[in-house]
Formats: structure tokens, C-alpha cells, sequence
């Protein structure tokens, strides 16, 4: 993220918020033992220059794409979908790859999806606003039309009567409060922003259709 954005956080966190008085216990293992085992994977900062070898140079909208690009980095995407932050990453957005590449939800397993414009095997089969509809309200786009949602109410404005939604841990009821605009960049740059991978990852385990659980969270 930018110097800025990190200040901005920093005095949020300083000014904005009320204290509350909440001793947390210690966690367990040495201060920096996470943190050392994730700084061995990430990425370079800056980032990597506009493209990599995992990314294409457009002509059309390629402002709109980089933009794209920064929120996908800044919002840790390759954090479940590979790369880490670092678009010259080998594995940059294209799945889950191994059996240790899941996520136990409950008694439910789940893998991240190929989130590269390969046809058959990832996001290429979808257009922008299926993929727009999938971060906004959260709907699988393989069980969604490509149409406008005017509501976030299941049978109402386009809303589908019996929704899917995208399996967790993808944090789409975050993700939700962003902007139109960086929504349709972040849309943008997973179409027209990165070379193809074909990568088949199976599907993940959740019931076909969570409409309680998607009503609350939206």
C-alpha cells in the first residue's frame, strides 16, 4: 500500500475509534513466528512493473486494469489464490494447486478458485459484471445470470430467488463496501489483465444454496 494509505490507517486506528478495554492473552510460539514464515513468501516492494510475465499489456483500458491490479495486491487475493502479493509469482491467481492448498471450514472443505481468464478452467467463461455481481453481493457467477442486481434481498431486483453463494472463506461481505468503480477495475483486471492459466480446481464443499446465511451478510 501506499506511504499514505498506511498514515490514513495509522491514525484511524489512533483518533477514530473508542477504546475498549480488552486484555488479550499472549499468543502462542515467539512474537514473529507467523510473520517470519510469511515474509519468506512475499513479494517484492514495490511491486512488480506493470506487466509481468503472468500479465497482459492492453491497449484498451489498461489504466482501468493496473488499477484493478493494485486493489487485487493490496486486498491480498494471492493470499488464497497464489502469489502471495507479487504478480511475477509462478502461481499468481491461479488456484488451488495441491491437496494442502485448502481450507476446512467446519466439517467443509474449500480451495480457491482459478481466477484467471482461462475459459474452461477459470473466470474466462464469465463476464465482468458476473464477476462485479460476485464481489458486490457475494453470488457464485456459474449460478448467476449476467444482469444487473438491483437488491440484496434473494428474489427481489434480480437478486436470484435461490441464490449461491461463494463458498468461505472468500470475504466478499467485506469486500462488498467498496466502490462500483473499484470493483468493475478489480472485474477488469482479472479478464483483460492476466494471461490464462489452465489450472482445473475442484469444487469446493457448501450447500448449493445459503440464502439465510447470504441474507445476513448482505
Amino acid at each position: 500500500m501506499a506511504d499514505r494509505d498506511l498514515w490514513d490507517i495509522a491514525a484511524y486506528l489512533k483518533h477514530a475509534v473508542k477504546p475498549v478495554k480488552n486484555r488479550v492473552p499472549d499468543s502462542e510460539g515467539p512474537p514473529d513466528f507467523w510473520a517470519s514464515y510469511y515474509a519468506k513468501k512475499i513479494g517484492p516492494h514495490p511491486a512488480p512493473a506493470f506487466p509481468t510475465a503472468n500479465e497482459i499489456a492492453t491497449a484498451a483500458g489498461e489504466t482501468q486494469v493496473q488499477r484493478g491490479r493494485a486493489l487485487v495486491i493490496h486486498h491480498g487475493c494471492g493470499d488464497c489464490h497464489g502469489g502471495i502479493d507479487n504478480p511475477a509469482s509462478e502461481k499468481w491467481l491461479s488456484g488451488a494447486r495441491t491437496e494442502a492448498d485448502t481450507f476446512q471450514v467446519g466439517p467443509l472443505t474449500t480451495r480457491a478458485r482459478n481466477l484467471t481468464p482461462d475459459a474452461e478452467t477459470g473466470l474466462g467463461r464469465f463476464t465482468e459484471r458476473q464477476i462485479f455481481n460476485a464481489l458486490r453481493f457475494g453470488l457464485s457467477p456459474s449460478a448467476t445470470p449476467d444482469v444487473e442486481i438491483t437488491s440484496t434481498t434473494p428474489g427481489k431486483g434480480n437478486h436470484p430467488a435461490q441464490p449461491r453463494y461463494l463458498a468461505p472463506p472468500m470475504p466478499w461481505p467485506a469486500w462488498r463496501h467498496m466502490t462500483d468503480e473499484q470493483l468493475r477495475d478489480i472485474a477488469a483486471y482479472l479478464k483483460r489483465g492476466l494471461k490464462p492459466v489452465k489450472n482445473k480446481v475442484p469444487d469446493s464443499q457448501h450447500p448449493l444454496t445459503s440464502g439465510r446465511v447470504g441474507t445476513r451478510s448482505t
